[in-house]
């Protein structure tokens, strides 16, 4: 602040004298004015402007690490204090996710069966075909959740089976 100040009365008085009643060094003031991100009086209108355009391209789901980051990305050299600071006087703040449903895919049944490991948790194999794994995940979808089972050979970790469905059944891991 106290540079921007010199800066925009360096004009009236000279730069010496301002340095020395404001207690900071002209070697100070000129490698600030020197350095292609200090900021002038203009900067915080245009990066008001940055960060608001920031927000509304990213539909006010951006708050302030990730427009920091993108200005940063962009080159411009912007302090995330300073980047809140605007952010709260212009009124913008980031929208926050909202806990959403998880389904339960496992029920456990104390009275089950209890299967053996057998790889043994070794997730390693020398030739194709030697070992498949399964998983079943969930997807949020717009029409809620879908169920995918899929099945992975441990040696090309590559997909050799998958299946889609609306509820966690045997036929969805066997369809895989």
């Amino acid at each position: 602040m106290k540079y921007a100040f010199i800066h925009a009365h360096s004009d009236e008085w000279p730069v010496t004298v301002q340095c020395r009643v404001l207690q900071v060094t002209t070697s100070g003031y000129y490698a600030w004015k020197a350095h292609p991100g200090a900021s002038l009086p203009d900067d915080e209108d245009r990066l008001s402007a940055m960060i608001r355009a920031t927000f509304e391209r990213h539909q006010g789901a951006y708050g302030v690490p990730r427009i920091t980051k993108e200005l940063r990305a962009l080159g411009h050299r912007v302090n995330r204090k300073r980047v809140e600071r605007l952010m709260r006087e212009m009124g913008l703040s980031g929208r926050q996710h909202r806990r959403r449903f998880k389904p339960v895919t496992t029920v456990v049944d104390p009275e089950g069966p209890v299967f053996p490991d057998l790889i043994q948790r070794d997730f390693s194999a020398s030739e194709p075909n030697q070992k498949w794994v399964g998983d079943i995940t969930y997807l949020h979808t717009a029409d809620g959740f879908e169920y995918l089972a899929t099945v992975l050979d441990l040696f090309s970790r590559r997909v050799v089976g998958w299946a889609l469905g609306a509820e966690i059944t045997t036929e969805l891991v066997i369809r895989a």
